[in-house]
């Protein structure tokens, strides 16, 4: 008597006789990613990580989905937004020039406020609550000077931790990255251990209703916010900024890519 088990096919296969056989099929695989549950029968749970339950209930066009992207080979359609000396600057990574990164630059010579942003617009202009909206990219942080703050995902017009936002932040009182949500008036700010010296896949994904913040790094969820989110007045992008006086050292943000997505129109 032969047994084949093939987890390919998921079957179990047995030629010959034997008295008082009994055979099981306990070839469940867990299901993972955009599915839950197991193969052969998984759930499908998300949509390119997105909630399906979001897609759903919104009935979301994929036609209307709105969506700004760069490589740093240029801007891309973002806005840049520079005062004070800030820097804005996009250079080639490796030769031949195949690839390519994005410097968000705050000089020591600057005089404040010194700002360097690349977002979707140069005012707030983005409202919640109304469809789903994610920010994502790919970046390393290069200083912790006191006087910088810089934020990635949604935030108001000062990138001050006293303004509304939705978003991944850097200061000078911690090497990790910060999540951090504040509606304009109760900031809460979650530390999340991990350091952001090497460079980080970060995604902020804001569910349609607008009461949640699902905050990701190389695309494991590290927090969720459902409290103090903003409502409007916000632009989607990253920046740098010192506020009362320049660096006293180099400060810079360097990008590989970034991407806003938000499903129908504002």
């Amino acid at each position: 008597m032969s047994l084949i088990i093939s987890e390919v096919t998921n079957t179990i296969t047995v030629t010959g006789t034997q008295t008082n056989l009994t055979v099981q099929d306990t070839l469940a695989v867990p299901a993972g990613g955009d599915l839950s549950g197991s193969f052969p029968n998984p759930t499908v749970v998300k949509i390119n990580g997105i909630a399906a339950s979001d897609y759903v209930s919104k009935n979301i066009d994929q036609s209307k989905i709105f969506t700004l992207f760069t490589d740093c080979t240029d801007r891309g359609g973002f806005v840049e937004t520079s005062t004070g000396g800030g820097l804005i600057g996009y250079t080639a990574s490796y030769s031949p020039a195949s690839a390519w990164q994005c410097g968000l630059s705050l000089p020591t010579s600057g005089t404040a406020p010194v700002r360097a942003e690349l977002t979707d617009t140069s005012t707030g202009a983005l409202s919640l609550g109304t469809v789903a909206c994610e920010f994502d990219c790919k970046v390393q942080y290069a200083s912790a000077d006191p006087a910088v703050r810089s934020c990635y995902g949604f935030w108001g017009s000062t990138l001050s931790s006293s303004g509304s936002l939705a978003c991944f932040v850097t200061d000078s009182s911690s090497t990790s990255w910060l999540c951090a949500v504040n509606n304009g008036s109760t900031p809460t700010v979650v530390n999340t251990g991990i350091s952001y010296t090497t460079a980080a896949k970060l995604s902020v994904y804001i569910n349609a209703a607008g009461t949640q913040v699902r905050f990701s790094i190389n695309d494991v969820v590290v927090h969720t916010a459902t409290s103090n989110i903003p409502t409007s007045g916000l632009r989607a992008g990253i920046g740098s900024r010192a506020h009362s006086a320049a660096p006293a050292s180099q400060s810079s943000v360097l990008i590989d890519y970034m991407q806003f997505r938000f499903y129908l129109n504002r």
